[in-house]
């Protein structure tokens, strides 16, 4: 084990943003959503791009009521004054026309959220190319940390419960592109989860002696170890994440760099078909601009979201 030294403590995640395509089997990536904007007594702007023909229905986003009443957060039945003593905000926000990356980048530009939260296919060959994935080009478009959620897979929300089973988390780290963002980011996922007992594991798959020199908070209840492997790094981190029983993977970010990059994924796009659970996707640099303010400029009704 490589002792490394404190960092600087990050800020909590405070606004939660959750894009909603209405297909039905999101309810888990819906849920880290909510149990974060919860958690961190913020805002969780749900989101949907009405589509040429399609007719809004308000009614078919995720039902936030009913999985808190689930959780056992309010009472079955309870008036809104109920939902307020969470300190949340929660709004439906919906855009027409103009595509659905373009209409989501521009949400995110003037509503300025802390994460992103998408639920994922993981779909290869064939059934990937003709479902024609949205996640991977928001992910690698997208100037702000995502969170992954397989529609499939494993989480680390109880979708009973809402308690939070997060004990192991993989950090992948190279030289290119700047690991702190992602440690960073990844601190302040589980500080404003309140997870007190974490154990980060810094995998760099390479020679030992590349490994570059990454701080993790060194925080009570908090350990680390890092781990190098030898070989494909899309292989080896689903291969540690697997081991090692990982609640979350984390990546910086990098973009696609060749032609073949743009065809078969970039490294963090196949990481995210093949992880056993939520992929924390964090860009090397993060550009924020605007303020929720502007939402109302561009045209996009906002709506209180209790049911």
């Amino acid at each position: 084990m490589q002792e490394m030294g404190k960092a600087m403590k990050s800020p909590f995640i405070r606004s939660v943003f959750y894009p909603s395509d209405f297909i039905g089997d999101e309810q888990g990536a819906f849920e880290h959503a909510l149990r974060m904007a919860m958690a961190a007594r913020g805002r969780l702007d749900l989101f949907h791009v009405v589509r040429p023909g399609e007719e809004y229905d308000v009614t078919l986003f995720p039902s936030v009521r009913s999985t808190l009443e689930r959780w056992g957060r309010i009472p079955f039945g309870a008036r809104p004054e109920a939902m307020e003593k969470l300190g949340m905000e929660v709004r439906r926000v919906h855009a027409r026309g103009g595509g659905v990356v373009a209409s989501i980048e521009e949400h995110v530009a003037s509503a300025a959220p802390d994460l992103l939260v998408l639920a994922i296919h993981q779909r290869t060959g064939a059934d990937r190319w003709l479902h024609r994935a949205l996640s991977e080009p928001l992910a690698r478009e997208c100037r702000l940390p995502v969170l992954m959620v397989p529609r499939h897979g494993r989480g680390f929300v109880d979708e009973e419960t809402g308690d939070v089973r997060l004990r192991t988390v993989l950090v992948a780290v190279d030289r290119e592109p700047d690991a702190m963002p992602a440690v960073s980011r990844a601190e302040a996922v589980l500080r404003t989860l309140g997870v007190v007992d974490a154990h980060f594991i810094l995998l760099h798959v390479g020679p030992s002696w590349r490994m570059p020199a990454v701080k993790v908070s060194s925080e009570s209840g908090w350990t680390h170890e890092v781990e190098t492997w030898e070989g494909d790094v899309v292989d080896n981190i689903v291969a540690s994440a697997k081991a090692n029983d990982a609640g979350m993977v984390v990546m910086a970010k990098a973009g696609t760099r060749s032609p073949l990059d743009a065809l078969r994924g970039s490294t963090t796009e196949r990481v995210a078909r093949e992880a056993p659970c939520p992929l924390l996707v964090v860009p090397s640099c993060r550009r924020r601009s605007g303020d929720a303010a502007r939402v109302a400029e561009a045209g996009w009704p906002l709506m209180p979201a209790m049911a």
